[in-house]
């Protein structure tokens, strides 16, 4: 009992301060909790199979989030081939098209598929994407593994920081003649072996899934080892730290074209159509300022700029949801979280927008 006695007051101790820092970072800085579902498939950044869980961000929303088996949103499982009659759109994007901070039947993709349905459509919508991604994880993503459940209809939806977010990442590669094609194996491995390490070390940890939706302080721990992982995977890193933005467009600019020309020959190639939106930044047209900096708002611009001319040369189906979505802010439409993300509401006017679009233009029948 001696013995054990110095042993039990260290291991009280240990929970103690743990209760302590615990209650003093929910105080003082609480922290977005969020399910720990990344994962990577040959290099490409995915979510886990067969997950649920929480995600919160005190004041904003609490929600609940799963992935059915096949590492889509949302519990619904898919056959390889959809039964006829249906069409099947398979949504590609960030944390805007995922649904971050929405409930899975408060999604955009969600939201589209009902839509589409009371207009006596006969669609199934896959919720293909995933948070913290860009374009480029994304087209790959597609040829990876979305292509395998042969959806008739992509959407690509690009959003504000797509231009430069993975710029620096390997995952494409250019030549002289502009055209694109996706870096080796070898690198996107070697890249993401540190991400890929740390993640299954921290979940051998027991009770960490569960500690992950609940504790601020763990949160604001793994935030910071998500930015220092990013970093080393991605090359960031090495990068100058004041690099002109002028340049940075200028290099990003001719990546985004090909990859998303690229994108859309493998889906092509698939049977399949593709289909561009362009999601903008809610300060583009409510009147509040850039929070993301002046850098975000130029990268915003640029893409708008150039994304619609572009998907024109390219003959490809796009939407600008700038106009839509400026009209239902100025009719009190209330669409945005206080970080940007559309909330719930927001996520079912993007849908309705896609949605009249896709009918206008007989790309759904």
């Amino acid at each position: 009992m001696r013995r054990t006695a110095p042993a039990l007051l260290v291991f009280f101790g240990i929970l103690a301060g743990l209760a302590f820092c615990e209650a003093y970072v929910r105080l003082t800085r609480p922290q977005h909790v969020f399910l720990s579902s990344q994962d990577d498939m040959d290099g490409v950044r995915c979510p886990l199979p067969s997950l649920s869980g929480r995600q919160s961000v005190p004041g904003m929303f609490d929600v609940l989030v799963s992935f059915n088996s096949q590492r889509f949103r949302g519990k619904k499982e898919y056959a390889p081939n959809p039964a006829p009659p249906t069409v099947r759109v398979a949504m590609l994007g960030d944390s805007f098209t995922f649904g971050y901070g929405a409930n899975d039947d408060e999604t955009y993709p969600f939201f589209l598929e009902s839509a589409l349905a009371r207009r006596n459509q006969n669609v199934e919508v896959i919720n293909a994407a995933n948070i913290g991604t860009a374009t480029l994880t994304q087209a790959l993503w597609y040829d990876l593994w979305v292509r395998r459940f042969s959806p008739d209809i992509v959407i690509l939806n690009v959003n504000s920081n797509d231009m430069l977010e993975e710029l620096n990442t390997g995952l494409f590669v250019m030549d002289e003649k502009g055209e694109v094609a996706p870096g080796l194996l070898a690198q996107r491995l070697a890249q993401t072996r540190f991400n890929r390490g740390l993640r299954k070390s921290v979940r051998m940890i027991p009770g960490y899934i569960w500690m992950s939706q609940r504790s601020h302080l763990l949160a604001m721990i793994r935030s910071r080892f998500s930015v220092a992982a990013q970093l080393k995977d991605s090359g960031a890193a090495a990068a100058p730290k004041k690099e002109d933005i002028r340049k940075r467009l200028a290099q990003g600019d001719p990546m985004l074209r090909g990859v998303i020309r690229w994108l859309k020959a493998r889906v092509e190639k698939s049977g399949g159509k593709l289909v561009l939106v362009f999601i903008p930044f809610h300060a583009s047209f409510d009147g509040q300022p850039w929070s993301t900096g002046e850098d975000h708002r130029r990268e915003h611009d640029a893409i708008r700029r150039m994304i619609g001319p572009f998907a024109a040369r390219a003959g490809l189906p796009f939407l600008d949801l700038t106009p839509g979505l400026t009209a239902a802010y100025k009719a009190g439409e209330k669409m945005f979280y206080r970080d940007g993300h559309p909330n719930p509401q927001g996520n079912l006017v993007m849908a309705r927008l896609v949605g009249d679009f896709l009918l206008a233009r007989k790309i759904v029948r």
